[in-house]
């Protein structure tokens, strides 16, 4: 095997990091006619305990917290949160992202869609840090995935996306954007409960789920944010200082 190392090496390691979101996206979307995400997320634990039953014949499936600066790395403790995470997601459990500034990246639990008292909706507990898997560990578990692209590669979007030079761009973006406020102004499952406050990452993740259950359309949220999010700054600048005069 030839030796990477330099720049190559870098891109190498980042390419293997998939986040947990992104792996039960992937795998939603390939058996959507016969699983939910909650069947999924106990498979993945199912495998994740196989690979600490029997290691010499299935390898390794990690849980990791990954930095550009610092690659991936992991401890027991934090592999105990982690399955206790996916432990909840297999029973049903919803999540969301922290909605605190400068808590981005962790997440909270609360207990399913049917509440039995109507104030429960709005009871968010716990406080879990998102983690990643590696792609060439996963493909050993999940050989179904060995040809999709599950790499979370975010170096090559941005503002640039938006400027690309295809017919009609301006009015094609201004009519996604155009439905991506109404669909966040339709409904409060898109405005976090207790502040009110709009929650674009749960339109966005609507968004992803509707074109891969009704188009088969594979788009994986982080890419999808961060594409929309160039578009909004571009052309829906009042929208964004709304979005902004309501956090203060």
């Amino acid at each position: 095997m030839d030796r990477v190392t330099g720049l190559t090496a870098f891109f190498h390691e980042s390419g293997d990091a998939v986040f947990f979101e992104s792996l039960i996206s992937q795998l939603y979307i390939k058996h959507k006619k016969n699983v939910d995400k909650e069947t999924i997320a106990a498979a993945i634990l199912s495998n994740h305990r196989l690979s600490k039953s029997e290691p010499n014949s299935f390898g390794r499936l990690g849980l990791y917290q990954y930095e550009p600066s610092s690659g991936f790395t992991t401890s027991e403790e934090f592999e105990t949160q982690c399955i206790e995470f996916l432990g909840y997601i297999a029973k049903g459990y919803e999540y969301r992202e922290n909605p605190i500034p400068g808590n981005e990246g962790s997440f909270h639990i609360r207990k399913g869609r049917n509440f039995l008292y109507p104030d429960d909706e709005d009871v968010w507990y716990g406080n879990y840090e998102g983690f990643f898997f590696r792609r060439s560990e996963l493909v050993k578990f999940f050989p179904e995935l060995e040809n999709n692209y599950l790499i979370d590669d975010t170096s090559s979007i941005g503002t640039e996306r938006v400027e690309e030079h295809w017919r009609g761009r301006e009015y094609g973006w201004k009519m996604i954007i155009g439905l991506t406020i109404a669909l966040s102004e339709s409904s409060s499952d898109f405005k976090f409960p207790t502040s009110n406050e709009l929650n674009m990452s749960a339109i966005y993740r609507k968004i992803a789920d509707t074109l891969a259950i009704h188009e088969g359309i594979e788009v994986k949220e982080n890419t999808l944010h961060k594409i929309l999010d160039s578009a909004v700054k571009k052309y829906a600048p009042n929208f964004l200082e709304k979005i902004s005069n309501s956090k203060e």
